[in-house]
């Protein structure tokens, strides 16, 4: 039978390279992205106490230059083996869901996956299909019941108004998950991939992969949910950012320049009207925009999406 992983810390860093030494400093840019509670990996093998996984719930096609998922180092001691596979029925929907049991105590983060009782009054989720422990704080959603919306998504994005910009961060700002040892934070995607998780619909992992995952629609077209994507001219090919557009031309990202997550507005940091763009992309500057969509305005559930095939670059 094959073994199967999950993660088992709140938050835990995918790197590119082990860090076998803590006299070896951190390289901010060794993160790749990072995994959350009851995150599905696969072993491939193991160095030293790290486990070198694939990510089974984030997808890349710039990885390895075609459609597969995420892969990294990440701690041994931050994963564990489950007898079967889990079936998760709800998803974390504020900063942190607080559980404890006798001898269990741990803050479950925003986007993270959990088995609850059927029936929403309940308190109590599992741990590994069979251990219930108590909620004592935070909001959860069913994921059978999610109908999406780009108003959702708006919503669900301005939670993380104020958050700090991390490189590869993939979690929201919590100082109880930090105190199990890992910095919480988003990048640009980390931040798209979390709102749009959070929503049911589970969208690849880095900015590029994103647009590869989007329908091309006109400036003009964009309402709220859609993505905005930026490239720069020295290299037109490779999108470098994403923002979630929220309507009457604001948009929310995650700024590497002001270290947070923030809300702009097309017209005063592009000097764009929404109205007057007729084009799929435009160009301002040394930087080009492009406008995407992942909600369709007749299929708002697209949470299958990948195992419809996703669309090749």
């Amino acid at each position: 039978m094959q073994r199967v992983y999950y993660v088992d810390a709140p938050v835990t860093d995918l790197l590119n390279k082990p860090e076998f030494s803590k006299i070896e400093s951190f390289s901010e840019k060794n993160r790749l992205s990072q995994l959350l509670y009851n995150e599905e990996v696969e072993i491939l093998a193991e160095k030293k106490g790290w486990f070198l996984v694939e990510a089974l719930e984030q997808r890349s096609f710039r990885q390895r230059g075609f459609w597969a998922p995420y892969r990294g180092y990440a701690k041994k001691e931050h994963l564990r083996e489950s007898e079967r596979r889990l079936h998760f029925n709800a998803v974390v929907i504020s900063p942190k869901i607080l559980v404890e049991e006798e001898d269990f105590k741990i803050p479950i983060p925003f986007g993270s996956r959990l088995i609850l009782e059927e029936f929403p009054q309940s308190t109590s989720l599992t741990i590994d299909g069979k251990r219930k422990v108590h909620v004592r704080e935070g909001t959860y959603r069913f994921l059978q019941k999610l109908e999406t919306s780009g108003d959702e998504i708006v919503k669900t994005a301005n939670i993380f108004i104020g958050c700090p910009y991390l490189w590869g961060g993939r979690s929201i700002k919590c100082e109880e998950v930090e105190a199990f040892g890992t910095l919480t934070g988003v990048d640009c995607s980390g931040l798209v991939n979390l709102v749009f998780r959070v929503n049911g619909i589970d969208l690849p992992r880095d900015a590029h992969d994103q647009f590869l995952f989007s329908k091309r629609i006109r400036g003009a077209e964009l309402r709220a949910g859609d993505l905005i994507f930026l490239s720069t001219g020295k290299n037109p090919q490779m999108i470098d950012h994403v923002m979630i557009y929220c309507g009457d031309g604001n948009f929310v990202e995650a700024s590497s320049r002001e270290k947070k997550v923030r809300i702009g507005n097309l017209k005063d940091s592009f000097d764009l009207q929404i109205s007057e763009i007729e084009e799929k992309a435009v160009r301002k500057g040394d930087l080009i925009l492009f406008f995407g969509r992942v909600l369709e305005k007749d299929e708002p559930n697209k949470r299958d999406r990948d195992k419809e095939g996703l669309p090749t670059p």
